[in-house]
């Protein structure tokens, strides 16, 4: 089924972001929720109606909002709007996009293609690591010196950014686990990959980089932790992100 700019696979639960080449492989709850949304689209579900599929551990209005707040980070801004809260009583998944949510750079109705979106992935980090060159790194955000990971078709750089040192520390045994699992990768098709968490720890991004025959290639990948941990990241999750294989 498609909702705005993904795909939503209602059997087998997973929700593919066709603008940034990401997919998701959805918890329970969201997986109850979306579900339920699209099977009423453009019906307004209420709170209860909504609590009332969620597993019985995570029964309660907090958990639907951060549920809805998740489905709606990944869908991205523009298909985000898709969800539309009705007075605090309840949720709606609209059918498409009306004119007025796919303003873009203040053009109505202009979408942003995958090219364009790389190119701008592209030259963020290019931004970044000016930046990062050129003036001394404040207090709020730190970019770690170029790290190495040996494999057998060469060394690939890495650079982890956090933007205090309190998550440094927090996030330090869950960086270490991803490099654990890059280094047991036996071949990487990338030439440099950048790390970076949300400000509550719970969204890890991925930015990869790669200077081709055809030019340059850049893919950024986000993961939703699941139950605050990013431990599901194995080989079998990089192979099929196409991180390495």
């Amino acid at each position: 089924m498609q909702i705005g700019s993904c795909w939503f696979d209602m059997a087998s639960g997973q929700l593919s972001n066709q603008e940034n080449d990401t997919s998701w492989k959805m918890p329970a709850s969201e997986h109850a929720i979306l579900s339920l949304l699209a099977n009423h689209r453009g019906q307004v579900l209420s709170n209860a109606q909504l609590i009332a599929v969620l597993p019985v551990a995570e029964s309660s209005l907090a958990r639907l909002e951060e549920a809805i707040d998740r489905l709606r980070f990944f869908m991205g801004n523009n298909s985000a709007s898709l969800i539309e809260s009705i007075d605090d009583q309840g949720f709606l998944l609209h059918v498409k996009l009306t004119r007025s949510h796919r303003f873009l750079n203040g053009t109505p109705g202009r979408s942003i293609t995958k090219q364009q979106y790389l190119i701008l992935i592209a030259q963020l980090i290019l931004l970044l690591l000016l930046l990062y060159s050129v003036f001394e790194p404040s207090t709020k955000f730190s970019l770690h010196k170029e790290q190495q990971i040996h494999t057998s078709n060469g060394d690939v750089a890495y650079y982890p950014i956090y933007h205090s040192h309190d998550q440094q520390v927090v996030m330090a045994p869950q960086f270490e686990h991803l490099v654990t699992q890059l280094h047991q990768c036996q071949s990487f098709e990338w030439d440099k990959l950048f790390y970076s968490w949300s400000d509550d720890n719970k969204v890890m991004s991925i930015g990869l980089k790669k200077d081709s025959s055809t030019g340059l290639m850049v893919r950024n990948i986000k993961v939703i932790a699941q139950a605050s941990s990013f431990d599901f990241i194995d080989q079998q999750w990089l192979v099929k992100m196409e991180i390495c294989s």
